[in-house]
């Protein structure tokens, strides 16, 4: 029966994920004639800087996507997804390469308005951030909160120049819930290792260690 939830949660996330890139390849397309008057990052091809299983504990695995790949995997925008085999744990990853700055504000600032609050979601809670919550010291913006929405997960967007990320992560537990249940999810500290191995990987990428954020 695990197998079989696991399975249901990989093809509506891998639809979900080909529904979010269609549509933003076609908003993209018509945001090509922007120009940005704030610093730029370096381009690079967002494939670039999607993590690997690596960044996770023993027994995760990225989806292999051959050989479909670009249908997930675009210059400018890509998505991964990881699980555990047989298991219903699962994350989703994805990245979005703009062409300004400011229209990557604006998008950082949808993605909380409509990620993090009950009604927008119809999760079961509105999501908070955990005490002492994982920071970046390279990202521009950037926030992390976990709730209830189906079972226990965690939400992080962050911005880096032009550049946005946003993972969703099923959790063990989230104060309290899911307790009782074994979701096969990530725990805090173990979600933590993997949004600062996503940080190191875009850092190094686009050259920013020599210009942090507070």
């Amino acid at each position: 029966m695990k197998h079989w939830k696991r399975l249901l949660r990989v093809v509506v996330l891998s639809l979900a994920l080909g529904a979010v890139l269609f549509v933003s390849i076609v908003v993209l397309g018509c945001r090509q004639e922007m120009a940005s008057t704030l610093p730029l990052a370096p381009f690079v091809s967002v494939p670039d800087l999607l993590i690997d299983a690596g960044a996770f504990p023993a027994g995760w695995v990225r989806n292999q996507c051959e050989p479909n790949c670009g249908s997930m995997q675009k210059d400018f925008q890509a998505a991964r997804l990881f699980y555990v085999p047989y298991e219903v744990g699962t994350v989703v990853q994805n990245v979005y390469g703009y062409t300004t700055v400011e229209y990557a504000q604006s998008e950082y600032a949808r993605y909380r308005t409509t990620q993090f609050n009950a009604s927008e979601r119809k999760a079961s809670t509105d999501f908070t951030a955990p005490a002492d919550a994982y920071r970046s010291a390279f990202a521009d913006e950037q926030y992390l909160a976990c709730g209830m929405d189906v079972g226990a997960w965690c939400r992080f967007v962050a911005r880096y120049r032009q550049y946005l990320v946003f993972i969703e992560c099923s959790m063990e537990s989230w104060q309290g819930y899911g307790e009782d249940i074994l979701d096969d999810g990530l725990s805090l500290a173990e979600l933590e290792r993997v949004l600062a191995a996503q940080d190191t990987l875009i850092v190094e990428t686009l050259g920013l260690k020599t210009q942090p954020h507070p």
